[in-house]
């Protein structure tokens, strides 16, 4: 095979493996056994692709040692590379690592601010780890650079930032909020789940129908951030992480002002409720 077909075919199978990752879905082990000597084939002519493929594949498999592994193996071979970042980022988010995937997001910008899909990816990263004012800087930066923003994204990140502000709730709580219930789901060797029909992380405004907040006036109708981590769980066990968490955020005075203002669950698949106002991650 010709060095161009190679590295046709070795793109070609890191597309058919990230149609796998964004669908979500359980993999047969045939199929990963198959793509996995696939992608070892590709180590000696296209070494980043197959890095990615691998890194993916473990993904998969829901295995965020080997995924981090050969995601630095790509690194590695090409640090001056922007999207070994990116797709190292991605790939970290879909663990649920979201401070970790905020830092690869941040080196992948830093090479390369004028990349639309890496600005993009760090706008949702940072959001997704609860950095909410960063996440409106980074998108004000969209904005003056022309970019592309979609509405919906704008103006949840530009109430969510009034809200939390008015609230005088900082990056800091929010981000330790995420991080204390990602601590509890790796205690127990649970990851978040998560697909393009089924986003991992949702976050939407709502009314406050159980404490009667007053309203910002800036946001007149929401007054609370539900944000829900969805996880492949059953119900029962799902209860259970819950309670748990509740009672870890209640035993931290940091969280005392946060819980009047968001609402934090795991939830199931296809779990949760659906505000006006959402944001996917």
């Amino acid at each position: 095979m010709s060095q161009t077909a190679t590295k046709m075919a070795c793109a070609q199978l890191v597309r058919e493996i990230n149609t796998l990752f964004k669908q979500g879905e359980m993999i047969d082990p045939f199929t990963l056994a198959r793509l996995t000597k696939a992608a070892d084939n590709c180590r000696t002519s296209e070494p980043l692709l197959a890095f990615l493929a691998l890194g993916r594949i473990a993904c998969l498999e829901h295995n965020p040692s080997k995924m981090e592994t050969y995601h630095k193996m790509m690194v590695n071979t090409a640090p001056d590379n922007p999207r070994c970042h990116l797709f190292y980022s991605i790939s970290l988010r879909s663990f649920g690592f979201f401070s970790e995937a905020c830092q690869r997001a941040k080196s992948a910008f830093d090479l390369d601010p004028d990349d639309k899909d890496i600005v993009q990816n760090r706008i949702r990263a940072e959001a997704a780890a609860g950095r909410f004012r960063k996440a409106a800087r980074l998108m004000n930066f969209s904005i003056n650079a022309n970019m592309p923003l979609t509405v919906r994204q704008f103006d949840f990140i530009k109430e969510v930032t009034y809200l939390l502000t008015e609230a005088q709730i900082d990056d800091v709580q929010t981000e330790a909020l995420q991080q204390t219930a990602m601590a509890l789901l790796d205690e127990h060797q649970i990851y978040p789940w998560g697909s393009l029909r089924f986003p991992m992380v949702r976050m939407a405004l709502i009314p406050d129908v159980e404490n009667g907040n007053p309203s910002p006036s800036a946001v007149p109708v929401p007054v609370v951030l539900e944000w829900h981590i969805q996880i492949n769980a059953d119900e029962q066990t799902i209860a259970q992480l819950n309670n748990q968490l509740a009672q870890r955020v209640a035993a931290d005075d940091q969280f005392k002002s946060v819980t009047q203002w968001i609402h934090f669950q795991l939830i199931s698949k296809q779990g949760g409720r659906h505000g006006n106002n959402i944001f996917f991650a």
